[in-house]
């Protein structure tokens, strides 16, 4: 089986604290794998923490996410369509919507919202959204963040994973890509605006992170070629917007 430990540091990291197990509040027992993400989990703009986790049993999977108000005391949204969906990463729109990009096998950029109804999240439907990823690409961890600018009143999105966009069509993981989504708080439509290349379009790229740094640039740590060699670089606003 699999367990879940959090531990937290007050001193910006020099010391932490004695781990706790969260299995108890949410994990089910007859689950043999409910892990965490990977990549980064979120914090909302009222203090809420949260962590976006994905639950396994014999090739049968679905994401979710745990959430916590104090850090102590941690509740599991309801699983987001079993089989399809796994891996995932949460942003927050400006409208308090969180919503997650997840590793998914229908070759496109998908991504579902979920909504607080005061107890708990409702998921919305399942969006596979005009950002084509050739192969198997998709079936990869997808990173994702929420631009703190804004473009023509929407909330800018960048969501970075392989794309496959050169010859290796039986290859998933290359040819690593941020796309850049316009998200209307008022209408609720999001657009894809913009796609830009990683590295080159037959060049390994697999899982990934993405930071927006002081300076407004984005960063994103991403999987190169040799198994745990990862690459730090940097992109201005300019060439994701």
């Amino acid at each position: 089986t699999s367990f879940l430990y959090l531990t937290k540091s007050a001193d910006k990291g020099r010391t932490w604290s004695a781990p706790i197990m969260l299995n108890p509040m949410v994990k089910k027992d007859s689950e043999p794998f409910y892990g965490i993400g990977p990549g980064r989990g979120l914090v909302t703009r009222c203090g809420r923490m949260m962590f976006p986790c994905y639950y396994y049993n014999r090739g049968e999977q679905g994401m979710s996410f745990i959430f916590s108000d104090d850090g102590e005391h941690w509740k599991r949204t309801p699983t987001l369509g079993f089989n399809e969906s796994s891996e995932a990463q949460l942003t927050e729109l400006s409208d308090g919507t969180v919503r997650a990009f997840f590793r998914n096998w229908k070759s496109r950029l998908c991504w579902a919202d979920a909504r607080s109804d005061g107890e708990n999240y409702v998921w919305g439907e399942i969006v596979e959204s005009e950002a084509v990823l050739s192969g198997r690409a998709s079936n990869c961890q997808i990173a994702a963040l929420r631009y703190s600018t804004s473009v023509e009143g929407c909330d800018v999105l960048l969501a970075a994973c392989p794309a496959n966009p050169g010859e290796k069509k039986d290859s998933g993981r290359c040819g690593g890509m941020i796309h850049t989504f316009l998200y209307h708080p008022g209408t609720k439509e999001t657009r894809l605006h913009k796609r830009t290349p990683v590295n080159g379009a037959d060049d390994f790229y697999g899982y990934s992170c993405l930071t927006e740094l002081k300076d407004g640039s984005v960063g994103l740590l991403y999987e190169s070629e040799s198994d745990i060699n990862f690459t730090w670089k940097v992109f201005c606003a300019d060439e994701l917007i």
